[in-house]
């Protein structure tokens, strides 16, 4: 089997679909910023902004540029190391916790509703495929 025509055909689907509802919905958010306060938010004791670089991807530079951001949002905050003050922490505020959470209702929504749209047994095999594509690493 040729697999670039299946791939050719899946990018097709990709690129027609790139503005889909949930994805217009963090256009406001730039440069992982989202990423950012999706980290924070499992992150119980903060996080300093190199671990915080590491974790999600980000190049020390932009990442500094999305904590300026995110900061004069209100939706993360900077705290120094109680045992060493030149270390900053980096912590997601009450605002950011819940814009996660309604970020995280609505897009399961959408996402539902793509579900139900499919019909249970291709969302199941959907689901299912895309379990498997984790599982390899993919």
């Amino acid at each position: 089997m040729d697999y670039s025509v299946l791939a050719d055909e899946l990018l097709q689907y990709i690129k027609s679909n790139a503005k889909l509802k949930h994805q217009r919905a963090t256009e406001d958010f730039t440069h992982g910023e989202m990423s950012i306060l999706g980290y924070l938010h499992f992150a119980e004791n903060g996080i300093c902004p190199i671990s915080l670089c590491n974790a999600v991807g980000m190049t020390t530079p932009r990442m500094s540029a999305a904590l300026k951001r995110l900061t004069d949002k209100g939706l993360v905050k900077r705290r120094s190391d109680d045992f060493d003050r030149r270390r900053v922490h980096i912590f997601i505020t009450e605002d950011g916790n819940a814009l996660v959470e309604e970020r995280y209702e609505k897009l399961r929504d959408d996402v539902a509703a793509v579900l139900e749209a499919l019909g249970e047994a291709d969302a199941r095999e959907y689901v299912r495929i895309l379990g498997r594509l984790s599982q390899i690493g993919l």
